[in-house]
């Protein structure tokens, strides 16, 4: 996998134990800034919506692969709170391409 994708899901388990809200605010923070490296990195400015919606796709299905190898456990239930919130990112509008 990606290494911005790994990242990703370290920045977002290291919020395990955090209010709820702290761990959706910081988990919308982590995907855009992880989204807008994948647009800045993409050449083809056409393309950028693309880049981001990919990332976000990576991000998703990174975090499943996670709460597939960690159910039962505490980290399963955060690794839950994280991916709603991406898939409540995902029923948003794109960011605008730069």
């Amino acid at each position: 996998m990606d290494e911005r994708i790994e990242a990703f899901l370290l920045d977002v388990l290291q919020d395990e134990g955090e209010s709820s809200r702290l761990v959706c605010e910081n988990t919308r923070r982590y995907l855009a800034t992880y989204e807008e490296i994948f647009r800045h990195e993409e050449v083809y400015g056409h393309k950028k919506d693309e880049a981001a919606k990919r990332c976000r796709d990576w991000c998703r299905q990174r975090v499943l692969d996670e709460l597939d190898q960690r159910e039962g456990t505490s980290t399963a239930d955060h690794l839950r709170m994280v991916l709603s919130v991406i898939e409540g990112q995902a029923t948003g509008p794109l960011r605008r391409s730069r």
